[in-house]
């Protein structure tokens, strides 16, 4: 093995055991064995997964046209949540110690690039399904908001989450 090469894998190993001892040394300082940033992501990650169940739709509700890469986008984005939960619950520490702690640390590591690419499909999902809601939510209040025109909600089941309150107002020219 040549010098350069030897040098560079040297200065891997011990930027490796660096990055490893100060995650120990982070997991074993904390409370409950949970990093701060993987608290704040795991908060993240469950609230768009509630947020994605609220999406879903009932399933005699499912087959419509224009609202189904809406509840596509809003199934993927669930299984991302669940996929991403999963993996920050694989890699805490079951139990305390230093032991523990060492192992959470490298797995933290070793899943690095596993995680990090499931946040940014993550976000990428986030910001497709803020971009389908703004498009609904635009469709239907352009139709709702014109007054000649029947609302296309007034036809909606009555627990329908996409039934905007202008389709209860009867046009004007009915009223009395």
């Amino acid at each position: 093995m040549d010098p350069i090469s030897l040098t560079a894998s040297i200065i891997a190993f011990v930027t490796f055991g660096t990055e490893l001892c100060r995650g120990a040394i982070k997991i074993h300082q904390s409370l409950d064995g949970v990093l701060g940033e993987h608290r704040s992501l795991e908060a993240v990650v469950s609230e768009m997964e509630r947020f994605a169940d609220r999406l879903l739709p009932p399933p005699d509700l499912r087959s419509r046209e224009e609202l189904g890469g809406l509840y596509d986008l809003a199934i993927r984005c669930r299984n991302l949540s669940i996929e991403l939960r999963g993996l920050l619950r694989r890699i805490q520490p079951k139990a305390p110690g230093k032991a523990r702690a060492v192992w959470s640390s490298f797995m933290i590591l070793w899943n690095k690039n596993n995680m990090d690419d499931l946040e940014n499909q993550l976000d990428s999902c986030r910001r497709q399904l803020e971009m389908q809601l703004n498009f609904v939510a635009t469709w239907v209040h352009s139709f709702c908001s014109l007054s000649l025109l029947t609302c296309p909600a007034r036809n909606m089941p009555a627990d329908s989450p996409w039934k905007h309150p202008a389709a209860k107002r009867t046009p004007y020219w009915k009223s009395s």
